[in-house]
């Protein structure tokens, strides 16, 4: 996809828009845009077709115990991301 918006966020914080092109790029911005351990990372693309943020990607990290770390996974695109407006 040319022209990919990927944005991020933390747990309910409004997401950023990252300068990212690539999925694993945005993946890099979330982790250095994480300011505390043990949060759920979430990374979003902007549907060309309507405008609407997505989950793509997210990572659990889980707070009570730290010992391990999250990984990535990917999320599924629903139906409503090739839904356009018109």
């Amino acid at each position: 996809m040319t022209n990919a918006q990927y944005y991020v966020s933390n747990s309910n914080a409004r997401p950023i828009a990252t300068g990212a092109t690539t999925l694993a790029g945005a993946k890099r911005a979330a982790v250095a845009n994480c300011c505390f351990h043990g949060q759920t990372i979430w990374v979003e693309q902007k549907s060309p077709y309507n405008g609407k943020l997505f989950a793509v990607a997210v990572k659990r990290d889980n707070p009570i115990n730290m010992s391990g770390r999250g990984k990535w996974e990917d999320v599924a695109l629903p139906a409503e991301w090739f839904a356009s407006n018109e």
